[in-house]
Order: structure tokens, then sequence, then C-alpha cells
């Protein structure tokens, strides 16, 4: 089976970037691992013709946003490619051409499309699912959300599959405690996306711990001054403030991580808290509808709800004076990503979708 596969970001840097170890597998979303279970898998160059990316915003001007066209230049060129037995885009908003030919018979090709987050009734045309094969959720509550808000998608049509990590690229999993060299617990929290960090430096005032902030500049913290036990690294607007090899050092060296979120209406946290299952620590998480892991009932962290600065410092309290609670979170974690948020479960999962569809 040969797919072709585009992304809203540049695949083909960030699959040299895997191969040599800086880049973790999961975000490459199967196509690092899609051959092991037979498809080969081809990357179609991220820009070509950039302008034809910025007809969105024309459309945008006019009011016309509702068709939610991103990446043109790519489906465009995805349509003078060669013979394939199905296009998969890992974004939600880079196969509207693509859909809206299928629909219309125009295309041949099958369509798969990864939705990450909920899609707000009416904000798409019908053609959007009409137009694709399947859509692959990573949350039963977008899921249900689709089928509930467009009745008339076919249910078997909208499927979820669990999203996973790369294990390899986080090495031998290590017990809090092993690699600490600090002499307080260290909590991280790294992520730019709808993030509260407010709310857990308030919470974390005076604590006996450490809290590491990784962020980008316009994600950061308001409060002035930071506490003493706050340290914060930023990197520029939208940016990551380190590499990925480098927040995994950073991870491993921590007691907890931490994921302060301040919107619940999206798939927030998700990379995070793959983070935290990969380097086998406890969690302490904003409440997320979308977020299917339930991470108190499967016995690996402590919710705490949106803005509660009073919830969270009672979650940092109960772990920093619990570590053997603490550590066997973090076990828990780590045997949830052995066991079913891996990577290669995600790829077999995908690649079962792929080959029950009729070839092109």
């Amino acid at each position: 089976m040969k797919v072709l596969f585009l992304n809203n970001y540049d695949m083909l840097s960030s699959y040299g970037a895997w191969q040599k170890g800086e880049y973790p597998a999961h975000h490459l979303w199967g196509a690092a691992h899609l051959k092991d279970f037979g498809v080969d898998t081809e990357i179609l160059p991220f820009e070509k013709f950039p302008g034809a990316n910025s007809y969105w915003r024309l459309q945008r001007l006019l009011k016309l946003d509702q068709l939610g066209m991103r990446g043109l230049d790519q489906q465009l060129r995805a349509l003078a490619q060669g013979h394939y037995d199905l296009i998969y885009s890992a974004c939600q908003n880079h196969s509207f051409l693509l859909a809206r030919l299928r629909a219309w018979g125009i295309l041949r090709t099958p369509v798969i499309a990864v939705i990450h987050h909920p899609i707000v009734p009416g904000s798409v045309e019908k053609v959007f699912f009409t137009g694709h094969d399947r859509l692959i959720c990573l949350s039963e509550s977008v899921r249900q959300g689709l089928l509930t808000d467009y009745a008339f998608l076919d249910p078997g049509k909208v499927i979820k599959l669990d999203w996973g990590v790369d294990e390899a690229f986080y090495g031998d999993y290590r017990e809090a405690g092993a690699d600490i060299s600090d002499t307080v617990p260290v909590i991280v929290s790294a992520g730019k996306s709808n993030r509260d960090h407010d709310v857990l430096v308030n919470a974390a005032n005076g604590l006996n711990c450490q809290v590491r902030i990784y962020c980008s500049e316009d994600s950061r913290p308001k409060v002035s001054p930071l506490p003493s036990n706050v340290v914060l690294t930023t990197g520029a607007k939208r940016a990551n403030p380190a590499t990925y090899r480098e927040l995994v050092e950073v991870y491993k060296q921590a007691f907890a991580v931490a994921i302060p979120i301040n919107k619940t209406n999206a798939l927030a946290g998700l990379t995070s808290l793959m983070d935290a299952l990969a380097v086998g620590r406890p969690v302490i998480m904003t409440r997320n509808p979308y977020i299917d892991i339930d991470i108190e009932a499967l016995g690996i962290g402590i919710w705490c709800d949106i803005a509660d600065a009073a919830g969270w410092r009672a979650a940092l309290s109960r772990l920093l004076n619990n570590p053997a609670e603490a550590a066997q979170m973090g076990r828990k974690a780590r045997k949830l990503a052995d066991e079913k948020y891996n990577i290669v479960q995600f790829t077999s999962d995908l690649a079962a979708v792929f080959t029950s569809l009729p070839r092109a």
C-alpha cells in the first residue's frame, strides 16, 4: 500500500531530525513506523509555492472563512503526484480542497485526516465530512461531539485512535530520584498553548519545591516578581525555549509534571501528558473534557479545576508530602506508555484503518 502524507508543518525536516535522534516519532503521526505494517509512506514537502497558502487570509477578509482551506500549496501538489492508494493528512485544516474534490467525484484517491480539536458546529461545510473517507479523532469526546453536531455522519467513518509516545526517544525509564541532583523536588511545566502558568506559580509560592517553566514569551506567567522557587525559561513569541532532546533531559530531572490549562475547549495538554507517561512521572493537570486519559482513575495523577490555585496548591502539597505515592503514580504512568499509549500501537491501529479502505 502506498500513502501520500501531508501536514501543517515540515514533516521532511521532522523526519530527518527523528533519524538523528533529535525528535520523537510520535510527532510524525505514524510516518516513521508505517513501513513496519506494510504501508509505504511518501512525505510531501511542506511548501513549494508559499503564496498559495495566503489564500485563507483573503477568505477571512471576505468573510468566507467557513471554507476553512489551509495548506493549498500542499494540496494542489498532492493532486499532481503519481498514483497513491491513500492521501493522509495529520492536520484537520489541510485537506479541505482534497475532501471537496473527493466529494464531487473528481478525486478518486481516498482521503483521511486527523481531527485534533472539536469542530464548532457550522464552522465548516458538509462537504468536508462527506469528502473524507475516514476522520481519525484523538479523543472520544471530540468524536462524540462530531456525531452529535453533524447527525448525518456515519459513526463507522469517525474513528478514535489513542495517540502514543516514541518510548525509544526518551531512553530507559528511571524512577524519579534516580537522576535528581537538586536538594528540592522539581516540578516541570512545559508548553505554550492555552497555558495558565500563573495558577501554577501562585500555587507553588512558598512550597518546598522548585518549579521550572518552559514556554514562549507570549505565554509566560504574568506574576511579577516571580517567587524565588520559580525558574522561567522562555523562547521567542510562539517559539519553543528548548529543543525536544533538551526538554526530555529536563523531564527526567522532574519529581512531577504540571499541565496547567486556561481553556478547556480544545485538546490542550495532550502532548505534555504523553511526555509525562514516557518519562514515568506523576501528573497534576487542569481537568479537560477532551483528554480521554483519566489520570485519577488510572492512578497516575491529580486533576485540578480551571484557575483553581488552591486546588493546585493542595495537589502539589499532596505529592510533595507523599513521595512514595508520587513514585507509584510515575510507575503506573510508564506502564501505560509501555502497554497502550505508544507510537507502535498507534501506528498499528492507523495502518489497520488504512488497509480497511478499498484501494483507489
